[in-house]
């Protein structure tokens, strides 16, 4: 676990790194999101790789999400949604992503 979230902060610097260089804000759905950054096709690969290793398990290795994403499991947690537009990850602080992965997308609040 500690390994995967390791490479979950190194792909977000990452991003952030290459998005910098990008000062107009995107707006999708009427949500401001961080601009797209310019792909850099060495780094593009190097994410592919860690997504392959440490998030297509769960995640789907083409993004698609699991099966039924929106409809909580029996413990509360929720399965893992899809990383393309048709999910919502996008819209969601980096933060709070890595709070949903470190308690395995078990429901919390934010203080």
């Amino acid at each position: 676990m500690f390994g995967f979230l390791v490479a979950m902060l190194l792909g977000v610097l990452i991003w952030q790194l290459q998005g910098s260089s990008v000062s107009n804000p995107v707006v999708i759905n009427g949500t401001s999101v961080a601009p797209l950054s310019t792909l850099d096709p060495p780094l593009l690969s190097q994410g592919a790789t860690l997504y392959q290793q440490y998030c297509a398990t769960c995640h789907g290795a083409n993004l698609e999400g699991a099966p039924d994403w929106k409809k909580p499991l029996a413990d509360g947690s929720l399965p893992p949604p899809p990383h393309d537009d048709s999910g919502h990850t996008w819209h969601h602080p980096d933060f709070l992503l890595l709070q949903i992965m470190a308690q395995g997308g078990k429901p919390f609040t934010m203080a």
